[in-house]
């Protein structure tokens, strides 16, 4: 343990948003979110620095361009090796490096392996499994595995994905439910304009299930806010289905307020089951229907608590059926919506959720 405020150097995949937040230096949720709580850990007397606050040069670029591509042409897992290698230096002064995601901590951790990173590496995986089992059998998966044995440990969001990779490799995985920020995502007296809202871009999404309740229910309206990959396999959908592409992040809440009904249908994974979109809604106090993937279907008790309705993935005819219910009864609504609160608000809250990354990442300090 340093005698000294530890250094952490944090790693994010590079967007426009994120890019926007860190120069503007504005304290807020939707900052907090997008950073990961790092911001927060700042005020936990860690001393940040980002892999976002210098640009790879042209070396860098070309060499990690070069890296990556190598790998995936045989068979192998690459990433955002530009910003590892221009950063590689800052990293190396810093106590801990947190990749916050795959696309930079699986080329972090061949770095590890290869003794060029020096300090203990913490990597969040947001499906590493899926990614694991996608790669051909022999010696680059196996060699690769052992790079991911050469972090300090991992966090995992989802509960199965936890469960994985416990198997498959050597070192401390952690599972750490995500969180919401309960003071911003709060509930909203609006009129509801629309009966269902389904939304995200995530590609486990699984919006074509809500075309049986469209067809079913023709009285019934649903928006769907996604984007251009999700909007082609919705191009068949009936009349009172209106798709709209994605907005803002701030203007997320008064579009869930707006409806009755919030649906996340999610195909069967291990690492999300629109983890972040369900507990912004059930924050606000919205009744949700979600698929029951392996991803939640433990360690957020969403069941136990009855604070959404969880169906089983793929069953478009249940799912109707849930999502119908909950509209004809008011009463379960209002019921749901205080459980769904009141959840967030005891096992989900931000400060919750960034004490418990606060927690992980002193444990692995050296």
């Amino acid at each position: 343990m340093p005698s000294h405020p530890p250094r952490l150097f944090a790693c994010y995949r590079q967007t426009a948003e994120r890019l926007r937040c860190l120069q503007e230096h504005t304290p807020s949720a939707h900052r907090s979110y997008l950073l990961a709580g790092a911001d927060r850990l700042e005020q936990q007397d860690w001393q940040l620095s980002y892999n976002l606050s210098r640009s790879p040069g042209t070396i860098a670029h070309h060499l990690g361009v070069w890296s990556s591509n190598f790998l995936h042409n045989h068979g192998g897992y690459g990433g955002d090796f530009p910003s590892c290698f221009k950063n590689l230096h800052q990293a190396n002064q810093c106590d801990l490096i947190w990749s916050t995601v795959d696309t930079l901590g699986i080329p972090l951790s061949i770095l590890k392996k290869l003794n060029w990173l020096r300090p203990p590496l913490v990597y969040t995986s947001i499906g590493l499994p899926e990614r694991l089992e996608k790669m051909p059998d022999g010696k680059l998966k196996r060699w690769q595995r052992s790079a991911l044995n050469s972090c300090q440990a991992m966090i995992c969001y989802g509960w199965a994905e936890a469960d994985y990779l416990r198997e498959k490799l050597s070192i401390p995985i952690h599972f750490i439910p995500y969180g919401v920020d309960t003071e911003t995502w709060k509930p909203m007296d609006h009129p509801k304009t629309v009966d269902v809202l389904a939304l995200g871009i995530d590609t486990q999404r699984d919006f074509p299930q809500l075309k049986t309740f469209a067809i079913q229910h023709p009285e019934k309206s649903l928006r769907i806010i996604t984007n251009e990959a999700h909007r082609k396999s919705l191009q068949d959908f009936p009349d009172n289905v209106q798709i709209d592409d994605p907005i803002p992040l701030a203007d997320i809440p008064l579009a869930m307020a707006s409806a009755k009904v919030i649906a996340l249908p999610v195909k069967e994974n291990t690492y999300s089951g629109a983890t972040t979109t369900l507990l912004q809604a059930m924050a606000m106090g919205l009744p949700v229907v979600v698929s029951n993937v392996a991803a939640i279907s433990g360690g957020y008790e969403f069941k136990q608590h009855n604070s959404c309705l969880p169906v089983s993935p793929g069953d478009a005819e249940a799912f109707s059926n849930a999502l119908f219910d909950l509209l004809e009864n008011p009463q379960s609504q209002a019921i749901m919506s205080q459980r769904a609160r009141a959840h967030c608000e005891s096992a989900f809250s931000w400060d919750q959720f960034v004490s418990r990354i606060d927690s992980v990442l002193r444990t692995h300090l050296t």
